[in-house]
C-alpha cells in the first residue's frame, strides 16, 4: 500500500510526486528454503521484503 500511494481515479491527470508514495520495492520477496523450514518450522510462513524510504 506505501509502495502504491493514494488511490486515485484511472485516467486522471497527476505527477507521479503527487501520488503519496513513501516506499519503493526493491527486488522480490525472499521466502525461506526447505532447509530453513526443516530446522525452522515457523519459518514457513516468514517473507523477507526490502523496500527504500522515499523523501
Amino acid at each position: 500500500a506505501q509502495e502504491k500511494g493514494k488511490e486515485l481515479p484511472p485516467g486522471l491527470p497527476v505527477m507521479e510526486d503527487q501520488l503519496g508514495k513513501t516506499m519503493k520495492k526493491i527486488g522480490k520477496a525472499i521466502m525461506p528454503d526447505r532447509d530453513e523450514i526443516d530446522r525452522n518450522p515457523r519459518a514457513r510462513s516468514a517473507v523477507l521484503r526490502i523496500a527504500e524510504r522515499l523523501a
